[in-house]
């Protein structure tokens, strides 16, 4: 089963992020919730920040900057998370690729994979 794939319902990626991240239940399904759009092809969890303040996004499945449910939205997509800093040289602000939370962001998305090829029953 590869994360992301177009069959699975929207409802079992909800409720898999209510598993992992111990989403609370007043947000769980209404202001946070897991959509695929048939036209473009994405998926789209909404409410990305209201679930700020549980280590398990920020911290056990992310990091500050970029929380877990980003990341398994971007893990949905197929799309690589990378993360910049922004430095200034010589007066002009330029992006900087930031390696340490890039690759950490790497590992969490990694524990996403393991975790719904091995723990996620309903799928």
């Amino acid at each position: 089963m590869r994360l992301g794939a177009n069959w699975i319902k929207a409802e079992y990626i909800t409720d898999f992020m209510e598993q992992v991240f111990k989403t609370p239940s007043y947000y769980i399904g209404s202001a946070i919730k897991a959509t695929y759009s048939e036209i473009s092809g994405a998926w789209n969890i909404s409410g990305k920040s209201l679930d700020r303040s549980n280590p398990r996004v920020t911290n056990t499945y992310g990091t500050m900057r970029v929380n877990g449910y980003r990341l398994l939205e971007d893990a949905l997509n197929l799309r690589d998370t990378k993360i910049y800093d922004t430095v200034y040289e010589d007066g002009k602000e330029r992006r900087v690729l930031n390696k340490k939370e890039t690759m950490l962001r790497s590992r969490h998305r990694k524990q996403f994979g393991m975790r719904s090829s091995s723990g996620f029953s309903r799928i």
